[in-house]
């Protein structure tokens, strides 16, 4: 009995699809520089965890949810401040990073950075901020040896998508899961460009 009420819901349960674009771009040649149209400070915040809340507090709360995590697997947190406000901030992964939209880890070669949670305050978006800013988290990943950072975006964050183009960023591939009766199929087609990743597709019980 308990078995067939398991089955009945796992039949029953709706289908899902979800997927990303991914995009990367090379470190080791030239990189981009842009000009915000409003000035602000570039900083790379401490690896502390109570400073770090203290600092994103005006953050939706998706963007700060697991700062103890992040700073305990030594992602780095950027930031542009204008006024004395912080108005962008973005986070760095490296070794491994794990979606929470897909809930799954996506593992990193040593020569391999993940840009993650990219958040510009309403009112300052349109000003370049995002692309002037990332400009120095690009410079700062080169100068630490760095070949390739990798990101996936949302493909109907179509802004998100301009400014990875804009930024020098190629569409590669996509990632993502469909789930039926239970059961979750990952896809992951990249050409590659997760030079450690494995596997690129399985199967799980959802």
């Amino acid at each position: 009995m308990n078995f067939s009420r398991k089955l009945i819901r796992r039949l029953l349960k709706k289908p899902r699809f979800r997927q990303f674009v991914v995009v990367t771009r090379r470190l080791d040649g030239s990189l981009p520089v842009f000009q915000a149209r409003i000035p602000f400070d570039f900083e790379e915040l401490p690896q502390d965890v109570e400073e770090i809340e203290a600092s994103l507090a005006h953050l939706p709360a998706v963007h700060r949810n697991d700062i103890g995590h992040r700073v305990q697997r030594r992602d780095l947190c950027h930031t542009a401040k204008h006024n004395g406000q912080i108005i962008f901030a973005s986070w760095i992964a490296f070794g491994e990073r794990y979606s929470y939209a897909l809930d799954r880890r996506y593992k990193l070669a040593d020569s391999e950075a993940y840009l993650y949670s990219v958040y510009t305050l309403p009112e300052f978006r349109g000003n370049g901020v995002y692309p002037a800013a990332h400009c120095h988290s690009l410079k700062l990943l080169n100068e630490l040896g760095y070949k390739r950072i990798l990101a996936c975006i949302d493909p109907e964050n179509f802004a998100a998508m301009r400014v990875s183009e804009k930024l020098g960023y190629d569409k590669v591939g996509t990632t993502g899961f469909i789930e039926m009766f239970g059961l979750r199929w990952y896809f992951h087609r990249d050409h590659a460009a997760f030079s450690a990743l494995k596997p690129r597709s399985f199967w799980r019980k959802v």
